[in-house]
């Protein structure tokens, strides 16, 4: 009997797909007040927007909506998108869900959206003032004033609850995890929805950023603004 031999393949095999990462702002959410964000904004309508348990639920606003799909305007690779996460919030997952929509209507692919919490917002500490000191620096400094005070506690380890030794850890966590989905599967590209600072964060982190330097080599995310990262940037970083 003939001994049997395999042959080798007629072909040569495939080069796998580059990958790459999708991040997005979620777009503008629903806000109580067009206060939001001004230096006439109240201290109880402060409160609600940074509150991570208040605002879990603000829904995505038509506004927001808009913002995505401009932003997804002119992607011409969106078909190669296998997997969509996004945070816990309500704006949030409602953002994953309008780009899952536009990719269906435009190739026809049905995707589920992921939740992760290792995408949720920085959680600030909502006893680090009173609504006298918030009344004296949003008079003295300006909305943003207010905003600097609650990042510098952040920066400097005075908050009671997320610092910036657990924000960064949180974002290496989450890169180490799309260096696995590269490793161990199929999804070559990934569209993330996340939030201004998280994924203002992880870009500084994956970038080689180091602590405490976000604020002279960042800047803050526009709602709905997206960017991207590559093989280089995402898989082979040291960390």
């Amino acid at each position: 009997m003939e001994k049997f031999e395999p042959k080798p393949p007629t072909s040569e095999p495939q080069e796998k797909a580059k990958f790459s990462v999708y991040f997005m702002r979620h777009g503008k959410p629903v806000v109580a007040s067009e206060n939001y964000g001004t230096d006439t904004m109240p201290f109880s309508e402060f409160e609600e927007a940074i509150d991570v348990q208040r605002s879990m639920d603000l829904p995505l606003s038509d506004k927001g909506k808009d913002e995505i799909l401009k932003s997804l305007e002119g992607e011409t690779d969106l078909a190669e998108i296998k997997l969509i996460l996004a945070s816990p919030y309500l704006r949030t997952k409602q953002t994953a869900e309008v780009v899952a929509e536009y990719i269906a209507s435009k190739t026809g692919n049905k995707l589920e959206v992921l939740v992760s919490d290792l995408l949720k917002e920085v959680e600030f500490d909502m006893d680090a003032l009173t609504e006298e000191e918030y009344g004296q620096i949003i008079t003295s400094k300006g909305f943003m004033g207010v905003l600097d005070y609650y990042v510098e506690n952040w920066l400097t380890g005075k908050q009671k609850t997320e610092n910036i030794d657990d924000t960064y850890q949180r974002a290496h966590r989450f890169l180490t995890y799309l260096r696995r989905v590269r490793k161990w599967t199929k999804h070559d590209k990934v569209f993330v929805a996340t939030h201004g600072w998280t994924g203002r964060i992880i870009k500084h982190v994956a970038e080689g950023g180091e602590k405490g330097s976000y604020a002279e080599e960042t800047r803050m995310l526009k709602t709905g603004e997206m960017f991207k990262f590559g093989e280089d940037d995402l898989i082979e970083l040291g960390y």
